[in-house]
């Protein structure tokens, strides 16, 4: 994970897998483990175009829609330290092991779409999206987690969380260990305000989160910028949380990883990548109450393969939470007595994000 220095040491540790050399380039997370094959099919390392596969990986990325991947908004700096969307890359889908591994799929990339708010000083917004030069539809792809909740709370301090990625294996600062074969690594969620106010001298702002041990001992490093930070679903699946973005050193004690938080940015992916036919029409949240047991049915909107239900206690409307109904169109559920809340719900397809239901205000005698 690159050390925000601004602005030789970023370069340096973005960069470096373009001066290819005969000393392996391409490699991964400290403390954790070798990643089950075919465990991760949307995984994607992000190559030199044309180049060794093993040799040029510099970033990780995930595939979130047939011709999309999600990776750092830094990966995309070019040997001038400029923001260059243009820099001739591949992408490796689905190939664990990037020296001896012939699975998965290579796809060159055509451009890619950096946040606007993108800040190279502060490294907020670092996110940026890959378009693909063909789709991608053997691998599946990864849903991300959110739009969270609007108070930006989720995943809650605490939560575990999974990191990916291809970088450097040895806490050493002097002897750097890259192995082939993708990584993981399980880190629990940190609170902001227990992870900065800053990290690196950088403020840690709503836009990202923390991930590690006090201790020490486990963390991202060079070379897993852009992976992903999973969190697991009410059905156990996995949700990508953050992308791996900046840190002070790797796994030191009391310094965090720090993540792109990605729940705040859904909207803008969704209208990056997806096309008008892509996103599911509206529904219409209906709610009837007997007691204080709610009954809710909404009609199944057209192009939908999932729903999430948004929930706000009345009057504040904050803070805001959210269930994934999956494809679930009914449920009912038992409310505190003389409680209030609103309830709206969202369709999805994927990544595609329909539009908000109508709020429906629910009062319980």
């Amino acid at each position: 994970m690159p050390k925000p220095l601004f602005a030789a040491p970023l370069l340096l540790l973005t960069l470096a897998p373009f001066a290819a050399s005969a000393a392996p380039l391409a490699p991964t997370i400290i403390g954790g483990e070798q990643s089950p094959q075919g465990a991760y099919p949307w995984m994607a390392a992000v190559v030199v175009h044309g180049g060794n596969a093993y040799l040029t990986q510099y970033c990780g990325a995930t595939l979130i829609h047939p011709r999309w991947a999600l990776t750092a908004a830094h990966c995309f700096l070019d040997l001038n330290g400029h923001l260059n969307p243009q820099l001739a890359v591949d992408l490796v889908i689905g190939r664990s092991d990037l020296w001896y591994g012939s699975d998965g799929v290579r796809v060159e990339s055509v451009g890619a779409q950096i946040y606007p708010g993108f800040s190279l000083y502060t490294m907020d917004g670092d996110l940026a999206l890959v378009e693909l030069a063909q789709p991608v539809t053997s691998q599946g792809v990864l849903r991300l987690l959110g739009p969270s909740a609007i108070d930006g709370t989720l995943p809650a301090a605490g939560s575990s969380a999974l990191a990916l990625g291809w970088g450097d294996t040895n806490i050493s600062s002097l002897v750097e260990s890259y192995p082939s074969s993708l990584y993981q690594v399980t880190l629990p969620v940190v609170a902001s305000q227990v992870c900065g106010p800053t990290v690196a001298g950088l403020p840690i702002t709503d836009n990202m989160l923390c991930a590690g041990l006090a201790a020490g001992g486990k963390d991202t490093c060079q070379g897993d910028s852009g992976g992903p930070l999973l969190v697991q679903g009410e059905r156990g699946e996995w949700l990508q949380a953050g992308i791996t973005s900046f840190g002070e050193g790797c796994a030191e004690p009391n310094e965090y990883g720090v993540y792109t938080r990605v729940a705040n940015f859904t909207s803008w992916i969704s209208d990056t990548i997806c096309s008008s036919e892509e996103r599911p029409a509206a529904t219409q949240l209906n709610v009837t109450l007997s007691g204080n047991h709610a009954t809710a049915t909404l009609p199944a909107a057209s192009g939908a393969n999932g729903y999430r239900l948004y929930y706000a206690p009345w009057p504040q409307m904050s803070p805001v939470g959210f269930i994934d109904l999956y494809e679930q169109t009914s449920f009912a559920i038992d409310l505190p007595a003389g409680s209030g809340w609103y309830a709206a719900v969202m369709p999805y397809n994927d990544n595609c994000l329909g539009p908000l239901s109508n709020i429906e205000t629910i009062q319980v005698p």
